[in-house]
């Protein structure tokens, strides 16, 4: 699924809502055991200034996945707020000089380069970024609330020990040095 925007017809009121099918959210965080289980609602203001397109506003939707102290099936309602700044034309290249909003010129950095997202002509897509703030928002384990599984807690149990799947490749990394030093 794609999600663009053309500038031209975009409303005065600055006001978008969308809509990503379950499918395509379950695509996008299919590196994490939960599954997306509604469409994932999103609800974006968006406004334009010499400085750029700016976005703000919130991805709504329920997830489900299994407890992470009982193992029962579990749901969870996911509400993340997001933002960006958007700027027409091509993104600088690494040791680019470049003048800023503020026409200061300067060196472009690494880390400068990747707060800002890039468009050119009348056409937004917002898939890329949208996915990002969806897969990296979601939490990695959920906790039923019942009963038990707070007193399980509460007493320091916890039925397994998980890693974050973003993160798997540092504990990866963590076991290869210990067995080598």
């Amino acid at each position: 699924m794609s999600l663009v925007l053309d500038l031209k017809s975009l409303n005065a009121d600055g006001h978008l809502d969308l809509a990503v099918p379950p499918e395509t959210a379950n695509q996008w965080s299919k590196h994490l055991v939960i599954e997306t289980a509604n469409p994932v609602k999103i609800d974006l203001k968006y406004r334009f200034s010499d400085q750029g397109l700016f976005l703000e506003g919130v991805l709504q939707g329920t997830i489900l996945g299994d407890c992470h102290r009982c193992n029962e099936p579990t749901p969870g309602d996911v509400e993340l707020k997001v933002r960006a700044r958007y700027l027409e034309g091509t993104p600088p290249r690494l040791g680019e000089r470049r003048q800023d909003e503020e026409g200061k010129w300067g060196v472009e950095l690494d880390e400068e380069a990747g707060e800002l997202e890039y468009y050119s002509g009348h056409h937004l897509d917002l898939t890329d970024w949208l996915r990002d703030e969806w897969a990296l928002g979601l939490p990695v384990s959920l906790h039923c609330g019942s009963e038990a599984c707070r007193e399980g807690a509460a007493g320091g149990q916890e039925t397994r020990k998980s890693i974050d799947p973003r993160w798997q490749f540092l504990a990866d990394l963590k076991a290869q040095m210990e067995e080598e030093g």
